[in-house]
């Protein structure tokens, strides 16, 4: 005897391990921090965005592409562009609850004197992904590109950090910490949005529902999709 569902493999729902997001978070270093570290740059780099959107509108109008990205730098290392954060503005909180800027970070953790953290814009630069100095300075850099930068900056000791990078031992406890908080906060979040929400029909994560359809025929897993395009399972 046969039913329905058995004949429709489409309708039939199956909840599986998920081998896939295994593979990402293997290739990722084992744990979903280290999965949160891999997305990094897309993340600050939405981070850079949004700084340079709020303080173009009270730039004056003939600053030039450079000058907009020095105040977008500045405004995340010290508040400068604005004076405060662009968190204490009413429509910033309204899509974003938390606090963007190192600047604003550090006051409101570390100590509350400044808005100044002491980052240098170098080193701003750097986690943004807007170094300059071409091919033969990155080839001369040990931390060539953004996630290279962030990722020695968390896992190696500082003094050996602030050895090969040039950057003083004070400045990478702060921007550490900082850090740890995106990760938390905005890196937390940018992964809930690449998984889905749990069990959802084209939802990533641990545990999933598929089709016996989908897993006889193969899918695509939107977070492996993010490290591998267009790798089925």
């Amino acid at each position: 005897d046969s039913c329905a569902g058995c004949e429709d493999l489409a309708s039939l729902d199956i909840f599986t391990v998920n081998s896939a997001y295994l593979q990402v978070l293997d290739q990722a270093g084992g744990s979903e921090t280290s999965l949160i570290m891999a997305f990094l740059p897309q993340i600050f780099d939405g981070l850079f965005q949004g700084l340079r959107g709020i303080v173009a509108l009270s730039a004056d109008p003939s600053a030039t592409e450079a000058e907009l990205d020095a105040l977008a730098l500045g405004q995340w290392a010290n508040c400068s562009a604005l004076g405060a954060s662009v968190s204490s503005l009413p429509a910033y909180q309204e899509n974003d609850p938390y606090v963007p800027e190192v600047g604003a970070w550090k006051s409101a953790n570390v100590d509350n004197s400044s808005f100044a953290s002491g980052v240098s814009e170098d080193v701003a630069r750097k986690i943004f992904g807007k170094q300059s100095g071409g091919a033969a300075a990155a080839a001369a850099d040990p931390f060539p590109d953004a996630l290279s930068f962030i990722g020695g900056m968390l896992m190696m000791p500082e003094a050996d950090f602030s050895f090969l990078s040039g950057m003083p031992e004070a400045q990478i406890a702060v921007v550490k910490g900082y850090l740890f908080y995106v990760i938390g906060t905005y890196g937390t979040m940018t992964l809930q949005a690449a998984v889905g929400p749990p069990l959802g029909a084209q939802s990533s994560g641990l545990i999933i529902k598929r089709s016996a359809k989908d897993l006889l025929e193969g899918w695509q897993d939107p977070l492996l999709a993010g490290f591998a395009p267009g790798m089925n399972l």
